[in-house]
């Protein structure tokens, strides 16, 4: 389901029939990294310090071109609310914090640090089989508050995308406090090296 779209990527995430959650989510990225492979290239390296430094002038020009040309497609109708996925350890990514800061002034929108871990339950989640990641992110990614009458369409930024379980719940959580239409952006989509070799 994941399309190279010329400058950007697009994957339809689908939910889970067990446990009995039928939720998608179109997904739109950069482009592709490498799980687990740091020293392979300077994309996935970037990503992974962006979580502890703030890198967002290396991410910004990329997210902002894809985000207009979306807008301009009607991928993305209009954004109410932006907000991002934080790490597992319950910490914040000073990058992600930064570019929906940043999105939210250039594109006149709301920005609100929306959700939140619990400390204790999502350790060592990231080579767990997807149903597992899932369970783990189901018991400890929460919502902080309802959302508004003028937050209805919430555009989510992550740094990457590995199995989509948590944007998956995190589009749950919008729908059920209130979301029509929710999407999401990331960095980068994982990658496998011998289906997609590095350029």
């Amino acid at each position: 389901m994941e399309k190279e779209e010329g400058s950007f990527l697009s994957e339809i995430i689908e939910g889970w029939r067990e446990p009995c959650l039928n939720i998608n989510i179109e997904l739109f990225a950069i482009k592709r990294y490498l799980t687990g492979k740091k020293q392979e290239d300077e994309f996935t390296a970037k990503i992974i310090d962006s979580k502890k430094i703030d890198l967002v002038d290396y991410f910004y020009a990329d997210s902002e071109r894809i985000l207009r040309l979306l807008i301009s497609l009607g991928r993305i109708p209009n954004i109410d609310l932006i907000c991002f996925i934080p790490k597992h350890n319950s910490n914040y990514s000073p990058t992600l914090q930064s570019l929906c800061l940043r999105l939210s002034k250039v594109f006149n929108t709301k920005y609100d640090n929306l959700f939140e871990n619990e400390k204790t339950e999502r350790k060592n989640i990231g080579n767990k089989k997807r149903e597992d990641r899932f369970d783990k992110v189901k018991n400890t990614l929460k919502i902080k508050r309802s959302l508004n009458d003028e937050e209805k369409s919430i555009l989510i930024i992550d740094d990457q995308k590995t199995t989509g379980s948590t944007l998956i719940w995190a589009k749950k959580l919008l729908l059920d406090s209130g979301a029509k239409n929710v999407f999401a952006f990331c960095f980068g989509i994982n990658r496998n090296l011998d289906k997609f070799p590095l350029e």
